[in-house]
């Protein structure tokens, strides 16, 4: 009787079927993708696991750290549950990477979840929905990060001057609430719309109702609402 593979050598395999005959840095850049999904596996994959797996990784983990790490214990059907929050939070929020590198993790993790399916290592029930949020993702991810950008651009990089009013959220992940050609309008935590704010062009169309911006800081001034600060920019699916 076979012995199941183990996550590690679940994505090694998926690596060599699917990126071994891609360009030298194609094969590179989906392997940067698997490292940061590994990672994040072995980092949160402890926190989703029964008492008795916990006991039983625990046992391992006293032994040998290395060899028991959570993606050299366990099989592939650990991976389906911890991608959407992946591509939510984490690359998102934990992660400092730039456009192409979202769009990159996004693409190889649609085709992770295809190939765990077409393999039988996940019942197709299970991934339906994860397929979905990694497909989105390919496309959100560098389209929120590229909006993230355009946005910390219109930072006044002097003081406007004195703010008739400020609107600081630095702990809050606000959503936009309605999008216009250059113009964006947000909602506060208690319901409150705030804006116009004057936008790029491009801006507004990357900009989608119920996406949020973490730290928001407005201002109004005479000339009408600036953006003082922010942090990342997030898809509704993953915040």
């Amino acid at each position: 009787m076979s012995v199941p593979p183990t996550i590690a050598e679940t994505l090694d395999a998926f690596l060599a079927e699917e990126a071994g005959s891609r360009p030298e840095p194609e094969q590179a850049a989906w392997s940067d993708a698997m490292l940061l999904l590994r990672g994040y596996l072995d980092a949160e994959g402890p926190e989703r696991l029964s008492r008795d797996e916990r006991t039983l990784w625990e046992s391992r983990w006293d032994e040998d750290v290395e060899v028991a790490s959570f993606c050299r214990t366990f099989g592939p059907e650990k991976i389906v549950p911890l991608m959407e929050p992946f591509l939510g939070d984490y690359v998102l929020h934990r992660v400092m990477a730039d456009e192409e590198t979202l769009r990159v993790t996004g693409l190889v993790s649609h085709a992770l979840v295809a190939w765990l399916e077409r393999n039988g290592s996940v019942p197709a029930d299970r991934v339906a929905g994860v397929r979905e949020r990694a497909e989105r993702a390919t496309d959100e991810l560098p389209r929120s990060e590229e909006l993230r950008g355009l946005l910390a651009s219109t930072v006044p990089r002097r003081s406007p001057g004195p703010a008739l009013e400020e609107v600081d959220l630095p702990h809050e992940r606000t959503p936009i609430s309605r999008v216009e050609p250059g113009r964006l309008w947000f909602r506060t935590w208690h319901g409150r719309e705030v804006g116009p704010v004057e936008v790029p062009e491009r801006a507004a169309e990357l900009a989608q109702v119920g996406w949020t911006v973490d730290g928001l800081h407005l201002a109004r001034t005479p000339g009408g609402w600036v953006v003082l600060g922010m942090g990342g920019v997030a898809p509704a699916t993953a915040t």
